[in-house]
């Protein structure tokens, strides 16, 4: 089960030995939290951002920022 929060809490996860980043997890640069999914349609995760709009595809900040390409 893969969460962006089991990077700053354990949540029972055998050989654990974070927290891996020193704060709460970071937003986009537009505010919204990133996405995540686990497993991955791309690989083994994808993370992703949806831009200034929040809604799928778009062009310029709109444009979606994914961790894939």
């Amino acid at each position: 089960n893969c969460c962006l929060s089991h990077l700053v809490t354990n949540q029972n996860i055998e050989n654990w030995e974070g927290p891996y980043l020193k704060k709460r997890l970071p937003n986009d640069p537009w505010g919204k939290p990133y996405n995540y999914q686990c497993p991955g349609t791309h690989g083994e995760y994808d993370l992703f951002s949806y831009g200034r709009d929040g809604a799928i595809g778009g062009e310029g900040e709109d444009k979606d920022v994914v961790s894939w390409e």
